[in-house]
């Protein structure tokens, strides 16, 4: 008796993990790693895409949604750096259907990707700039 309620009890144990498993344990949710969402130092985003920029009007940096009464970190891109992380969403979206064809056009896609590369520097670029002027004005304020 006293075999049967261990063997019981780890099938039970098993059951219940497996299905938390399948389900999504271990910070898996609907095909990404909780906390590491679309990181790009993992390889699991395609650039300037929805994870940074958020997938719609009302959602922040990450995808995450923006906290009542605030505006959404999309919202406070000017307007021609948006355009640009669009461009890029756009080329890169253009160059994978270039590159499943059955015979992909290589010269096609390399020259999607060098024109998505340009933009990528053009948004390192302004990033940058915001960061220097995010120092420049926390230093004037220090002083």
């Amino acid at each position: 008796m006293r075999k049967m309620s261990v063997v019981v009890a780890i099938v039970a144990v098993l059951a219940v993990s497996g299905a938390a498993f399948a389900w999504g344990g271990m910070g898996m949710r609907s095909g990404r790693m909780g906390g590491m969402d679309g990181c790009p130092m993992l390889g699991m985003s395609g650039g300037f895409g929805p994870m940074m920029m958020g997938a719609g009007d009302g959602e922040g940096a990450w995808g995450q949604k923006a906290p009542r009464g605030r505006v959404p970190r999309m919202a406070q891109l000017p307007e021609d750096v948006r355009a640009k992380m669009t461009e890029v969403q756009k080329l890169h979206m253009q160059m994978r259907l270039v590159l499943l064809e059955e015979k992909p056009d290589f010269d096609k896609a390399r020259e999607l990707h060098e024109k998505m590369l340009t933009l990528h520097g053009e948004l390192a670029r302004w990033r940058f700039d915001q960061m220097v002027k995010l120092r420049t004005v926390s230093a004037d304020v220090k002083n």
